[in-house]
């Protein structure tokens, strides 16, 4: 008797510990839920007057870059014509030991391909963000030669490009944050490029907008970047300061909704060009 009553508590005993590795995703560590998707929207501006960007100086291959009366100008502050903040980087922050279950949809690398074009001297487009693994092809559409030269923490190359060439190149680690890009042939030629292992992530576009879609429901913490203030930690919503120190904002996401933020702001003086 007392032999059986063992087995049977035993059984028992398993049976709980199973469900309850399968509630806590596969093991007894605490865990939150993360059931169902959602979409984080929003739109930045930037508050006050900010001045036209400033003229480059254009001291090589003058007349490839200078050709047909055109004009460059510095890239690293583009709004729109009602101040929308135009290449800000909005990225997941994971906090210590968290994990995120990525939908499925979004777990392999995208197919499609990245372009990041020389292209009348200047980078087309100035900001740009792509996965792990993802093709990015790096083009030269000019006469004169150029390189890119990729300032990355985990994936730093430098890549000459003849005139008129391409090559394909993929990287291999997650940056915590952008890294520039820069040709030395020329230096006023300056991107920032993004490089995830996530696919939770946006650039904001000529409108200032972003999206990220199929978030797992749940809080997150995203972080907002911007070439010219690095972390947007004066970011404002309703009048309100809502960043921390590192531009990190914390946000829940419900199942099938879209939290729409709105209009943010910063202040123009916060990406005041560093003299």
């Amino acid at each position: 008797m007392l032999a059986q009553a063992i087995r049977s508590w035993s059984r028992t005993t398993s049976t709980v510990l199973a469900v309850a590795m399968t509630l806590c995703g596969g093991s007894l560590a605490p865990s939150f839920a993360q059931d169902g998707y959602g979409t984080l929207s929003g739109q930045i501006f930037v508050a006050g007057d900010v001045p036209p960007p400033a003229k480059s100086d254009v001291n090589k291959d003058k007349v490839i870059c200078l050709a047909d009366g055109n004009v460059i100008n510095d890239q690293s502050l583009l709004v729109g014509a009602n101040n929308e903040l135009q290449g800000a980087f909005i990225m997941l922050l994971l906090k210590p030991r968290e994990e995120i279950k990525v939908h499925p949809d979004l777990k392999a690398a995208p197919t499609d391909e990245v372009v990041l074009d020389n292209n009348k001297c200047v980078f087309v487009p100035a900001t740009l963000a792509v996965r792990v693994g993802q093709t990015v092809k790096l083009k030269n559409s000019d006469a004169a030669g150029h390189n890119c030269n990729v300032a990355s923490f985990n994936n730093s190359i430098n890549v000459n490009l003849p005139p008129n060439s391409a090559t394909d190149v993929k990287f291999e680690k997650n940056d915590k944050v952008p890294s520039v890009v820069k040709c030395d042939i020329h230096p006023w030629m300056v991107a920032y490029m993004l490089i995830r292992d996530d696919p939770y992530f946006a650039v904001t576009d000529t409108e200032g907008k972003f999206s990220i879609e199929k978030i797992p429901a749940g809080k997150w913490s995203f972080q907002f970047w911007h070439s010219r203030c690095g972390y947007m930690k004066d970011l404002q919503q309703d009048g309100k300061v809502i960043a921390g120190k590192r531009g990190e904002v914390e946000f829940e996401i419900k199942d099938g909704e879209t939290l729409d933020l709105g209009k943010l702001m910063i202040e123009a003086k916060a990406l005041a060009e560093k003299k």
